[in-house]
């Protein structure tokens, strides 16, 4: 069997040996919303309701984790209404940090960050990359039960609103 694999932007022929009994299994088809953007929206707001009610005035930090260009998602779509809603909050754009979160991947230069971030967002917000391998700003949080150390990133860590 040969089949086509998403790999980057393009696709990967890949062929599976039919003494293998290959079995292609397909996603659910699922009809689209007939107005995701509006969809989006609601579900942020309400999110956003929920979280900062009562705690606004105490509000001084927001860090908002985004994927690295590993991971394919619709920032375009996503980030205008959390940031319309923090603002109808009174959060400033001085108090909000995107943070790359790269996890182990390596870190994203400045000049790549748009692969993730529209270029309105990086002329007007502070846009950090996470570093797995900088000690500096990492806290530790402790061990698992297995005795692996926990480090999470600082700036995130740190903020009130996550």
């Amino acid at each position: 069997m040969d089949t086509k694999l998403p790999y980057g932007k393009s696709y990967m022929l890949l062929h599976i040996p039919d003494r293998l009994k290959p079995v292609l299994i397909r996603p659910k088809f699922v009809h689209p919303l007939k107005n995701p953007l509006l969809e989006v929206k609601n579900a942020i707001i309400q999110s956003i309701d929920n979280s900062i009610n009562g705690i606004k005035d105490k509000v001084k930090k927001v860090a908002i984790a985004i994927n690295d260009q590993t991971r394919p998602i619709p920032n375009e779509y996503l980030i205008p209404p959390l940031l319309s809603a923090l603002n109808n909050k009174a959060i400033k754009r001085g108090q909000i940090t995107f943070i790359i979160a790269t996890g182990t991947h390596r870190e994203l230069k400045y000049n790549d960050f748009r692969l993730v971030l529209p270029n309105n967002i990086l002329k007007s917000y502070r846009v950090i990359c996470h570093d797995c391998d900088n000690d500096s700003e990492l806290i530790y949080l402790g061990k698992t039960k297995l005795g692996t150390p926990v480090l999470i990133n600082g700036v995130f860590i740190e903020s009130d609103i996550k």
